[in-house]
């Protein structure tokens, strides 16, 4: 298959962007607030909001988080995310610098880091046992993507470009006010001699009084200067910057970008309910089916309420239930009491998270459903 989405089969989806008005009668503005919290970057709300509207796609989600659950396949991409918000940050950072040579200094750098995290992403999943058909098809993706002309002679000439900043060699004269950078003649290195020198008069790890400055990427009017300066002595060295830095300006794949948002809604998810997994609490993948209208579950629970509970550490009652085709009755087995009654939104969380043609409850995950077994209809009235 052709490589679109990782969440939605056709790769073209207009999400929803506010918060559908019975969620929080469910508790489940509390739901998502909790599995899509610190992931505020990726804007992950909008997917839970948006349900898929077929069977297809809730199979299509399922096959990718049970390849997800495996921690040798999840890792590769926990650390492919990492990357890619460090790279976001580096290019915030660069944003703010005042001197042009400096910001495409780094800008290189940042281009070189792509390069070198899709390319190690694809090593890390190419020999991986996937068996979801969207993580396949990605791999294909990359694996084309990465060995394509374009990719390639981005890699290739950010290389060349950082080998040749890093064999800049100079030397700076300094004679009171007055700062003279050129090109180096033979001239000892004597900063291995000095650091020698001093580490000599080392005792320990004495206490430090010093007060500790921030850190800051920031280059002074000096400090441009003198890469001004170097910049006159390898003009073709920074000639070959310059065009490199402005040929791509836009260097992101918008695939990969698509990507990195949406694979994180699994990643958020699988964190969320780990919480309840960890607790000795049940988790399933619901059985969607098109020909019979029977609903069933066991062992289900509230997530927002178990959520609380867990946090107090208080223990958490789960739930049978079940609803025959024809009948129209809601069965409870077992005795009922007060702690074990089960909650309006442990019983519409079921229905909500899965197809349902009562206004517009769609499914907003299709997977890790809180309750040890469940099934439904593909399309049922309540």
């Amino acid at each position: 298959m052709l490589f679109k989405s990782i969440l939605f089969l056709d790769g073209d989806r207009e999400l929803r962007q506010t918060m559908p008005g019975f969620f929080p009668d469910l508790n489940l503005d509390q739901v998502i607030n909790s599995a899509t919290a610190g992931k505020e970057e990726y804007d992950l709300k909008p997917f839970f909001y948006s349900g898929p509207v077929d069977q297809a796609t809730l199979i299509y989600r399922q096959q990718v988080m049970r390849d997800l659950e495996k921690s040798d396949i999840r890792e590769p991409f926990e650390m492919f995310a990492q990357s890619m918000r460090n790279l976001r940050a580096d290019l915030q950072s660069i944003d703010k610098l005042y001197f042009k040579r400096q910001r495409q200094r780094l800008y290189l750098d940042v281009i070189k880091q792509y390069c070198d995290t899709l390319g190690r992403l694809f090593a890390e999943i190419a020999a991986k046992d996937l068996k979801s058909d969207g993580l396949l098809a990605f791999r294909k993706f990359l694996g084309h993507f990465i060995q394509s002309a374009p990719f390639l002679e981005l890699t290739g000439e950010s290389e060349a470009i950082s080998h040749e900043m890093t064999s800049i060699e100079y030397c700076i004269h300094i004679d009171g006010l007055r700062v003279q950078v050129r090109r180096c003649n033979g001239e000892p290195d004597y900063s291995a001699e000095v650091e020698d020198v001093f580490s000599r008069f080392k005792e320990g790890a004495a206490k430090s009084y010093l007060s500790k400055l921030p850190h800051s990427e920031t280059m002074n009017d000096i400090e441009a200067q003198i890469l001004d300066g170097v910049a006159s002595l390898f003009p073709e060295y920074f000639q070959h910057l310059d065009q490199f830095v402005e040929k791509n300006n836009q260097f992101e794949n918008e695939t990969i970008a698509v990507f990195d948002r949406e694979i994180q809604f699994y990643l958020a998810w699988l964190k969320y309910i780990g919480k309840f997994e960890l607790a000795g609490l049940p988790c399933c993948y619901p059985v969607v089916s098109s020909d019979s209208k029977e609903i069933y579950a066991h062992s289900s629970f509230d997530m927002a309420l178990a959520d609380k509970l867990i946090q107090e550490d208080k223990p958490v009652v789960v739930n049978d239930f079940f609803c025959r085709e024809k009948s129209g009755f809601w069965l409870f087995p077992g005795q009922i009491r007060a702690v074990k009654q089960p909650s309006p939104a442990c019983l519409d969380n079921c229905i909500i998270w899965l197809p349902s043609d009562v206004r517009w409850r769609e499914t907003m995950s299709g997977f890790s459903i809180t309750t040890s077994s469940l099934r439904t209809s593909k399309k049922k009235k309540i």
